[in-house]
Formats: structure tokens, sequence, C-alpha cells
């Protein structure tokens, strides 16, 4: 199967061949046409299109007029060139080769046009999704929807160029078709962290901003998800990148998950013989003048154990985001040890008594 886009070309140019007694005349005449399209196309973007899209609400038209403006000049003058080819009915290898490059950089523009409108069409169907649905997944589906496009159209004009060229294209997409099972079988891992990916996201089991402990240990935000990979920025500015495939057979834990509201806690210890109530009471009342800890649900002061060398006490608290839970703790311990010296109860530490038995 090859593709010929040059036939709708050529069955104008023979009916208005008739009109002119030379191929010469009308070459000149159709340089001629061509550029007063160009002109008019130009006017039309300049001022008309402009105008309008102004007049509208959104601006997706001002980008996608914007971005299509140069491709479309270039579209008509290439068209141009080809009609100058056909109607001189010029032969020989150069002039072959020359049609069929012009013919493919149609294509390419033709591809490029489409992908621009696509890419603007998606993200203003996806905005307005989003802000419908209150979806927290616009930033990972979208993207992921836009490339999958892009790609879409890539193919389908290398395709088109390969016809072009005279390039038969139904026996490559069988060979493509073999060599596909063949690097499927080579790329199981790839594959396997695509299609996990797609779990991922459809699952939502984390979205991009979420904050994830790995297995590993390390905590981080997450920066972006890919078809392949997902990539955690750390609290150090570095960014990890980990195959979709592990994270998703991978115990994570999401902070920012069901709720943004994160549990905080502080515990402490105190020697033995100190009165439980005044420690209970004195450490609640210092968590309780730290600014940033939600007073519903209140905070609350716990007595845990028994242990070897101290009596542990553990006060716990919700602030309104994950992201603010490290601060808060940090003020909160200096806050409870503050006010534990100041009520005069001791903490406890590490200690050991030795007991020596004096012999006969």
């Amino acid at each position: 199967m090859s593709i010929d886009i040059d036939q709708p070309f050529q069955e104008i140019f023979s009916g208005m061949r008739d009109a002119f007694g030379n191929d010469a005349v009308f070459a000149l005449a159709l340089i001629v046409g061509f550029v007063l399209l160009a002109l008019v196309v130009s006017y039309l973007y300049s001022s008309v299109l402009t105008r309008m899209c102004a007049r509208t609400k959104t601006d997706v038209d001002d980008r996608l007029i914007a971005a299509t403006r140069r491709p479309v000049m270039a579209f008509v003058v290439i068209v141009g060139l080809k009609a100058v080819f056909m109607a001189l009915e010029a032969q020989g290898t150069l002039v072959s080769v020359a049609t069929d490059i012009l013919s493919s950089a149609l294509l390419v523009l033709f591809a490029y046009v489409l992908i621009k409108t696509v890419g603007l069409v998606l993200i203003r169907w996806g905005t307005q999704w989003v802000a419908k649905t209150n979806s927290q997944y616009g930033d990972t589906i979208l993207p992921l929807l836009q490339k999958l496009a892009n790609a879409v159209i890539a193919i389908s004009a290398l395709i088109a160029i390969l016809g072009v060229w005279g390039i038969e294209v139904t026996p490559f997409l069988a060979g493509l078709g073999i060599a596909g099972l063949a690097v499927g079988l080579a790329l199981q891992d790839s594959l396997k962290d695509l299609v996990s990916g797609v779990s991922l996201i459809a699952d939502r089991t984390y979205k991009v901003g979420d904050k994830l402990k790995l297995d590993s240990g390390e905590v981080g935000d997450v920066h972006e998800i890919t078809l392949r990979s997902t990539r955690i920025r750390t609290y150090d500015n570095n960014i990890i990148i980990i195959p979709n495939g592990k994270m998703a057979t991978s115990k994570l834990v999401n902070y920012a998950q069901p709720l943004f509201h994160e549990r905080g806690q502080v515990p402490f210890g105190v020697v033995y013989g100190s009165d439980i109530g005044k420690t209970k009471q004195v450490a609640l009342d210092a968590v309780m003048t730290v600014s940033g800890i939600l007073e519903d649900p209140a905070p609350t002061v716990e007595f845990l154990e028994l242990a070897d060398y101290s009596l542990t006490f553990r006060a716990l608290f919700w602030v309104p985001t994950y992201g603010e839970k490290w601060g808060v703790e940090r003020k909160a311990t200096q806050a409870i040890y503050e006010a534990l010296n100041a009520a005069g109860i001791d903490f406890a530490f590490p200690t050991q008594t030795v007991y020596l038995e004096k012999g006969e």
C-alpha cells in the first residue's frame, strides 16, 4: 500500500491547464495565485482571526493561532512549489526527489499543527474536567494522554511519509508486528513498568505532590509520574527515579491519604516517683501553646508504660497538613522539655544500680 497525496492536485491542475495555452504561463499564474493566497492567510491570521479570538473568554484559540500561524504559512508556500512542478510536468530523478521531499514536509507540518491542536484541546478539556470533577489527578493523567496522542500522530505521519517515498506500508506493518513481539519479549520489564504506571494512576495510589515513604526508608514528594517511572524529590532536593513496576509491588506510606491532616507525636520519659497526673497536665498545657496544632481533634497526653528506668509518656496532636508535621514536632518537643523542667519534673535517663555483697 502506498499513499499518493499528489493525486488530488493533479486532478485539479489537469482541468485548469486547458484554460492556458502555455505551461510556463500556467506556472506563473500559479505562483501569483499562491502568493496572493499566502497574503490572504497572513491577513486572516493577523487581523480577522486575532480580533475574533480576542473577543472570546478562553485563551486556547489565541494560543492555537500563535502556534499554527507560521506552519500554515509554510504549508501554503510548499503547496505552491508542488503546484509549479506539477504544472510544468517536470520529469527526472531530481524532480521526483524534490516533490517527495515537499510532500514529506507537508505531512510533517500537518502532523505538527495536529499535535499542537490536540495538545491545546486536551489541556482545555482537561482543565474543565478537573474543575468540574474536583479531581486531584489532572497533573498526572493529562500529560500521559497528551504524550499518547502525540505518539499516535507521529507514527501515523511516519507511515504516510513512507508511503510517499514508495515504501510498501503493509509488509512494514506485518514485520513491525513480528518485531514488536520479539521486542516485547525483550522488554518485559519496560512493558511491566508501563502497565504498572497506568495501574497506579487508575488505582489512585498517589499523585504528583503527595509525600511518600518508600520501602527503603526515604521520604519525599512525588515530583513526576511518567509512563515508565516515578520521580521522588527528597528533602535534600535530590530526585529518586523508581520504575513503576517496583512502585506497584512496594509497600508505600502515603502521608497525603486519606486526609491531609497528619498526627504528630512526642515521646518522653520521667523518673519514677513523679506525679503522673501533674506530668500529663503540664505536658498538655505545653503542647497547647505551640502554633500550628489543631484544636479539633484535641491534643492528648498518654501514660504508656512502666519502663526499666522511666515512666513513659507520649504527647499526640494533629497538624493541618503532612508537610507541617516535622516542624511542629520539633517545637512541641522543646515546649514539653521547658515546661517539665520549670515544673520540677525530672526527665529519666538510663541508669544502673550495682549492689556489692560483702563477703565474710
